[in-house]
């Protein structure tokens, strides 16, 4: 019989390849992938994500919760495929609950960044910035990075395909196009930060993620700058410095 205890666990995953983090019939998805390996265990969960990322979009640091008991961190990778990796793990009488979140767009060349700012700040104070429901104003910041123009997006939560609105509303005019949504290739959801503390963490289980960019390269060519991000992520649990986020 479960406890009655909310399980947390901090997840990681190359987005390329499944529909989405959430289950849907027939498809392969994060979510379809974690129930199989808890139920490995003997564990039946109803798993609830603090961000449910789209097709194609990645994430280092997701959270998915659950009530029930506590699964072995080590058995639960061995189960699951090598793009997807749970790293941490708590336990808490209540719900741990995301506070804020950073995600990362990269886009595969460099962009004027005046514009940029200009042009992420523009696209923030538009009402249709959320189709469905709403959403406080995200702060950002930019950096060229590498040949790269990496957009830093933060907040306490976002609605379905804000950032990528924010960044396809920002760029498109700079590139001469129209561009409502910008491609989920380039989105990964960088940090979450909840309400309360990790019992485990477990950098290690990161290693087949790294293994797949360097195999994978990624789709944009951006698998050893991501591989980067994860590795400052890992040594110092803070996003790289050169991410500092800029008041908007």
């Amino acid at each position: 019989m479960a406890r009655d205890k909310w399980v947390a666990l901090r997840i990681a995953y190359l987005g390329w390849n499944y529909y989405g983090v959430v289950r849907q019939p027939g498809l392969p998805t994060v979510e379809k992938y974690l129930l199989e390996a808890l139920s490995e265990q003997g564990i039946e969960a109803k798993l609830k994500f603090t961000s449910r990322t789209d097709r194609g979009v990645s994430a280092l640091d997701n959270v998915a919760t659950y009530m029930g008991d506590r699964p072995n961190i080590s058995r639960l990778n061995a189960a699951l495929p090598r793009d997807i990796a749970v790293w941490g793990l708590a336990e808490s009488s209540s719900r741990l609950r995301a506070v804020r979140k950073t995600y990362l767009y990269v886009v595969p060349f460099e962009l004027d960044p005046d514009r940029l700012i200009e042009g992420l700040r523009e696209a923030s104070l538009s009402s249709s910035l959320c189709k469905e429901g709403e959403a406080p104003r995200p702060s950002f910041d930019s950096r060229m990075h590498g040949g790269f123009t990496l957009v830093f997006v933060t907040g306490r939560s976002f609605c379905w395909q804000m950032v990528r609105r924010l960044v396809g509303r920002a760029i498109g005019p700079i590139l001469g196009v129209r561009m409502d949504v910008a491609p989920p290739e380039g989105l990964i959801l960088l940090r979450t930060e909840i309400d309360g503390s990790w019992d485990e963490v477990h950098p290690d289980m990161l290693q087949p993620i790294l293994k797949e960019l360097e195999k994978e390269m990624w789709r944009w060519g951006a698998g050893l700058l991501l591989r980067d991000v994860i590795r400052q992520v890992i040594s110092s649990g803070q996003p790289p410095s050169w991410s500092q986020e800029r008041t908007t």
